[in-house]
């Protein structure tokens, strides 16, 4: 069978692909996995200091942008990488003696994924093709790039694939061949194939593959293999789907390009609990340091009777902390009664507006404010810590819209995160269509941003009390100088992460007293009161 290469772009987690790999090795074929780059956070500023050492990659390549009280933060950023890395990646595909390669694609990593694929097919003349996102999406803007990408997967890709690799094996004529799901170059010509039809049962696509003999990580300028990366997210956290799809057709979103081209990965499929809590045995196995497990499905409180059966064989073969994602038409106090029984971790939901109007006008979200002010109150009330994503810097909002979201954030209750992303207009969905043809893409006040977006976060921080937080709208100077709330905020926000650091001690301390770790409890006293007294200060 085939010798297969799949490249995941600074994504060590890269589910999707694994899940094709772990298929394509129960089929028999022989695969590696590479990790090109990590997953990396950039700061603004660090990336604008940079930007003369690399003059390939600049701010306008980040498509996801965080808004936080020390800056913009780039997530999921292409940091350049070194030739010294382009030769290790070439030395491995030429050593595994790989029939082709497969490169998994977000559209944030395009320009990287153009210059990796030009660079294999020059030096090894490999076969690449692409899968993941940015293909489904956008799949002629691969093609439109001088005749780099000569094959590409839409759709989910593991029987796809099969057939792709199972070709080439065979040495027959791909174009002729009419795979489902391929679209392929030939000459001038893009030969479209049609869609495949979804798989309905997902247990029959076994489990994604994590296997250290055949992963591979390059990461500043060498080769990592078989070595624990005990500063990853991946050292210590396991992330699993139970379902793809999803119901909603949010326009900022791939599910609206996918409603309107791939509508059957839109509807929602499940695994069986069983089968997911094979995985879940399998990742304790595999790492005994397993301390939390991120539950990535669009939605995961979905499904009631799944979601019971779950619950039960979750908390009596794994019973570890988890998060997952909610949406507040499916947060209620059964849902909630069931992820806190299981020991839920925290949990995130979408609010991205409050305004009702920029949600159903904009964003194609019909939940009304009231239904999630509802949502919020429950979530406290079930004493779940939330994180709430907020979309900032959107061009069709105006100063009511703004107005409206500050309103709600001053109303939730408790202790709350969020996730403050600026709009992101990604290739192919309802929103972007619309923007281009109306104009607004680049048309954002972002000086007005700037004062906003400071005042969401003291909501966060319940900086003021709710009626003074809104009167802040009304200064005038202010507004002109927004950076004097961003002094005060970076102030609010240092002292919580050192507070948080303290309370953290106090507990390791406390801990340890109950494992007879002081000989006297005086002593451990006077060290607690010392943090306290620095807690309170």
């Amino acid at each position: 069978m085939a010798s297969i290469a799949l490249i995941s772009l600074y994504d060590e987690f890269c589910l999707g692909l694994r899940h094709i790999a772990g298929y394509l090795q129960s089929r028999g074929h022989d695969i590696t996995i590479i990790h090109f780059k990590r997953y990396v956070e950039q700061s603004r500023e660090l990336l604008e200091s940079k930007e003369q050492e690399a003059p390939n990659r600049s701010s306008e390549d980040a498509y996801l942008v965080g808004v936080s009280p020390f800056g913009e933060v780039y997530l999921d950023y292409s940091v350049p990488y070194t030739q010294r890395e382009l030769d290790l990646l070439l030395k491995i595909l030429s050593e595994r003696k790989v029939k082709y390669a497969g490169i998994s694609v977000p559209s944030y990593h395009k320009k990287v994924a153009l210059e990796l694929t030009g660079l294999i097919k020059k030096n090894l003349a490999l076969p690449v093709i692409w899968g993941g996102v940015h293909p489904i999406v956008a799949p002629m803007d691969c093609f439109d790039n001088e005749g780099v990408v000569d094959f590409i997967c839409m759709g989910e890709g593991e029987r796809t694939i099969e057939e792709f690799s199972e070709a080439l094996e065979e040495g027959e004529d791909i174009s002729s061949k009419k795979i489902g799901g391929l679209w392929l170059r030939q000459n001038a010509k893009i030969i479209k194939n049609e869609n495949r039809d979804v798989c309905q049962n997902l247990d029959e696509l076994g489990f994604p593959l994590y296997d250290s003999d055949r992963e591979f990580m390059i990461y500043e300028n060498k080769i990592i293999h078989k070595e624990p990366l005990i500063d990853s997210q991946l050292y210590w956290t396991h992330k699993i789907m139970t379902s793809r799809g999803c119901p909603f057709n949010c326009s900022f979103c791939i599910y609206s390009t996918l409603r309107r081209d791939h509508e059957g990965l839109c509807k929602v499929r499940r695994r069986s609990p069983e089968h997911v809590i094979e995985e879940l045995r399998r990742a304790r196995a595999r790492m005994p340091q397993l301390m939390i497990v991120e539950f990535q499905d669009d939605i995961f409180t979905l499904q009631t009777p799944w979601l019971v059966e779950f619950a039960e064989l979750y908390k009596k073969e794994i019973a570890l902390p988890f998060w997952c994602y909610t949406h507040p038409a499916y947060v209620n106090d059964e849902y909630l009664s069931i992820l806190k029984d299981m020991g839920i971790e925290y949990i995130t939901m979408g609010i991205q507006s409050g305004s009702d109007r920029i949600n159903r006008e904009v964003f194609d979200r019909k939940t009304n404010r009231q239904t999630v002010l509802k949502a919020v109150e429950l979530i406290a009330k079930h004493q779940i810590f939330p994180n709430y994503d907020i979309i900032t810097n959107n061009p069709y909002e105006t100063e009511a819209d703004r107005y409206q979201t500050l309103d709600f954030l001053t109303q939730i209750p408790g202790k709350f995160e969020i996730h403050l992303g600026k709009l992101a207009f990604f290739p192919g969905t309802t929103l972007t269509l619309r923007a281009e043809k109306e104009g607004m893409i680049g048309r954002c006040d972002e000086k007005a941003y700037e004062f906003w977006n400071a005042l969401y976060l003291l909501a966060r921080y319940h900086a003021a009390d709710r009626e003074t937080i809104l009167k802040l709208t009304k200064d005038e100077s202010l507004r002109k100088n927004p950076e004097v709330l961003w002094c005060a905020l970076r102030e609010i926000a240092t002292l919580e992460k050192e507070n948080e650091q303290l309370k953290a001690e106090i507990k390791q301390l406390s801990d340890q007293l109950e494992k007879g770790k002081f000989a006297k409890k005086a002593s451990l006293f006077s060290v607690v009161a010392k943090k306290l007294k620095n807690l309170f200060s």
